[in-house]
């Protein structure tokens, strides 16, 4: 098959139909041919891998010239999707095509809700970092209550603290951050945790210097240097250590004797 452009319909052995769009549809049927997964296209996948693609129809439904712009080919996309569908097709695409992102259909959006819903009443920490403006609550290593935040980032920029880290807490990827424990779910208390033991690297003292190698500062530890400073410790550890050339605009060595 030449390579060309165009509108081409796969349909499954039970008579399933997806609509798709390509710059190369010689290439396109290879991909499928290959059983190489895309996210976007679930439906279409499953029923590959369970039926064989042997057992599916790739057909080209309409050739489109070269040189034909990408709003044209979308638009064509859209139209025999819509023939389809209005026929009462059972479609593989989980979206109305509209371009690489396309739309999800009624029926996919309705299903999609009251699969979230189900989730959520069943179990709620499944939605754990979701939601951008989630509040997020504040606990000492002794598990104590302290403090309820709108967010992570109102958390970040009143704190001082990096917000990567403070999501991490929350999500327990980490057990705390900057001392403290942080939850999306508010308790009068939680578990209690070991403060960290200070490890050679967070007890030596660190330098301060410009960016011209000019010295600054001097502090007695890394994580001194970073609540002085309001800076994220971990991010000042990996500009000591040379894995990074500076953080906050300084560049850090340790002291040696």
């Amino acid at each position: 098959m030449a390579d060309n452009i165009g509108i081409y319909k796969i349909t499954n052995p039970l008579g399933r139909v997806y609509i798709g769009q390509s710059f190369n549809l010689a290439k396109r049927e290879k991909f499928y041919k290959g059983h190489r997964s895309q996210m976007h296209q679930k439906l279409l996948f499953r029923s590959i891998v369970k039926h064989g693609w042997s057992n599916h129809c790739f057909e080209i439904i309409c050739h489109l010239p070269e040189g034909t712009p990408a709003n044209i080919l979308n638009r064509k996309e859209f139209l025999f999707w819509k023939k389809y569908n209005d026929a009462g097709f059972n479609m593989l695409n989980l979206r109305e095509p509209n371009g690489s992102r396309g739309r999800h259909s009624i029926e996919s959006r309705k299903s999609m809700s009251e699969t979230r819903k189900k989730l959520f009443i069943t179990n709620p920490e499944y939605f754990r970092g979701c939601a951008v403006n989630k509040p997020i609550f504040q606990y000492s290593l002794n598990g104590e209550f302290i403090h309820e935040w709108e967010s992570t980032k109102l958390a970040s920029t009143t704190l001082g603290i990096e917000r990567k880290s403070i999501t991490q807490a929350v999500n327990q990827k980490s057990k705390s951050c900057n001392g403290y424990q942080w939850r999306f779910i508010k308790k009068d208390r939680i578990d209690p945790i070991a403060p960290f033991k200070l490890n050679r690297s967070k007890s030596t003292p660190v330098l301060q210097f410009t960016k011209d190698g000019e010295l600054i500062n001097e502090y007695p530890s890394q994580r001194e240097a970073a609540r002085c400073l309001k800076l994220d410790e971990t991010a000042i550890a990996h500009a000591v250590r040379g894995k990074v050339n500076s953080s906050g605009g300084f560049i850090w060595k340790y002291k040696t004797a």
